[in-house]
């Protein structure tokens, strides 16, 4: 919103005028300084401008004076403002023939030219790692999220237990049980073995599934625990990652 300097009093007006009286003097002395030293013609441009602008809105400030001061105090004033004014105009000239002293010299500051290829190359570099960055940390908030849910559901069901035991009676549920009960051994387990050399059938399972053998029991039992073993480890680290 833009002020109502109509409505200031002297006071205001001459402390708004303190201030920009101030800045246009460090903008004059840091642009005989960028001369003296030969640094950036763009940076004396710049500060150029912001003098400029500066003593543009110290012109009202010091037309509200005007209607405020007596007449000899009005005239102080008025030849105030034009002093400040000659001088933004004097470094204007010197910045003038500075950057005509200066023409097709390289940049002062290195990389500062914006058609300069390397400074082309080196800004889309910049602006490719920054959308990477983005786009990464963009990814890893959702996967967060969804770690999140996924423990947030275990929870609501009830499941979440102490899964850093060795314990496997609470995964009976998730590895299918055999479709038959033990059988008691009628035969030693390697008992086959000395039948088969001498020429005898395998003996079979007397009671149950017929179609298996003593062995074949023994074997689909140690399988089934190697399922529920790797089942278990699968688990484990499922949880980890939900912590």
């Amino acid at each position: 919103m833009a002020e109502n300097i109509a409505a200031f009093t002297i006071d205001q007006c001459r402390a708004r005028q303190k201030v920009l009286r101030f800045k246009i003097t460090g903008c004059c002395t840091r642009m005989r300084k960028v001369i003296t030293n030969k640094l950036s013609r763009r940076e004396a441009t710049r500060l150029l401008d912001e003098a400029r602008t500066l003593l543009g809105d110290s012109g009202p400030i010091n037309d509200r004076l005007l209607e405020l001061l007596e007449e000899a105090e009005g005239e102080q004033q008025q030849e105030s403002f034009l002093r400040y004014g000659g001088d933004v105009d004097a470094v204007a000239d010197e910045v003038a023939a500075y950057i005509s002293s200066r023409e097709g010299d390289l940049a002062s500051v290195p990389g500062w030219d914006p058609t300069d290829p390397e400074v082309i190359a080196a800004r889309q570099r910049a602006q490719d790692a920054t959308k990477v960055y983005e786009e990464a940390a963009k990814a890893a908030e959702e996967a967060l999220k969804e770690m999140e849910t996924a423990k947030q559901s275990v929870q609501d069901l009830g499941e979440e237990k102490d899964l850093n035991g060795d314990r496997e009676d609470d995964f009976k549920s998730i590895v299918s049980v055999p479709p038959y009960k033990p059988v008691a051994r009628v035969h030693a387990p390697d008992e086959w073995i000395t039948n088969y050399c001498s020429g005898r059938e395998k003996p079979f399972v007397y009671s149950g599934d017929h179609r298996h053998t003593s062995i074949r029991v023994d074997l689909e039992a140690l399988l089934c625990r190697d399922i529920r073993i790797a089942a278990l480890a699968d688990l484990k680290i499922l949880m980890k990652l939900l912590q």
